[in-house]
């Protein structure tokens, strides 16, 4: 599609969002769609501004794409998904895709309490709030913008992680019962309830004409 986003889009332009750019799959998946002839616009997000501003710099550099763009939020907060969401309308009001590339692979040594899951602001489990929570409620909040491309905008999760990992008990839905505090169980456990989340997602979303897909994303915590 053509569209002018700050400034000369290329015809055949896209407006593509990236949570997660600023590093692993999400920063190449940036170099990749930036180096297209089209020069999509490319919206990437991270936590933080002097890494994201270094990997725009090092992306607009390496593509000769001008059109690279940084938005700074904290996937694991409500709060500042909602402001993401509220300055990805305001700013690029068709978004033709949604790449919720964003990870979180809680360590052992971010556990500060032996034997107790690390919680978000929120009071949610980090790894659940990153990985499950936030891809959902950034993809609801940009259906305006998805719906408004031509053709329809689509979501794309990327997931990983799952390799040998048991069916989700959903009476166990944060993995306390199995005792999940860190590592790669825990990150595997909530990639699995993602696609589980994915799957509902898709269906509420058919109706808009949106399609929701799940991307293998690699080695565990190589989203992040």
């Amino acid at each position: 599609m053509y569209q002018k986003v700050n400034g000369e889009t290329p015809a055949g332009a896209k407006v593509i969002v990236i949570t997660g750019g600023t590093g692993g799959i999400g920063y190449q998946e940036a170099l990749l769609l930036g180096n297209l002839p089209e020069k999509h616009t490319n919206v990437i997000t991270g936590r933080d501004q002097a890494r994201g501003a270094a990997a725009v710099s090092t992306v607009k550099s390496v593509t000769d794409n001008p059109n690279i763009h940084l938005l700074i939020a904290d996937m694991s907060s409500q709060s500042e998904i909602q402001k993401l969401g509220a300055e990805l309308l305001s700013r690029f009001p068709v978004i033709d895709e949604l790449i919720n590339n964003a990870g979180q692979l809680t360590l052992k040594d971010d556990v500060t309490t032996p034997d107790k899951q690390v919680e978000s602001v929120d009071g949610i489990e980090k790894d659940f709030a990153v990985n499950v929570v936030g891809p959902v409620i950034l993809s609801r909040l940009l259906v305006p913008a998805l719906k408004a491309a031509t053709p329809t905008g689509k979501i794309q999760v990327t997931s990983g992680g799952l390799a040998g990992l048991d069916d989700v008990d959903f009476d166990d839905i944060f993995g306390t019962k199995r005792g999940l505090i860190f590592g790669i169980p825990l990150y595997s456990h909530t990639k699995r309830v993602m696609e589980c989340a994915v799957m509902a997602l898709a269906r509420e979303l058919e109706p808009e004409g949106i399609a929701v897909n799940v991307i293998g994303g690699g080695n565990p915590g190589a989203t992040a």
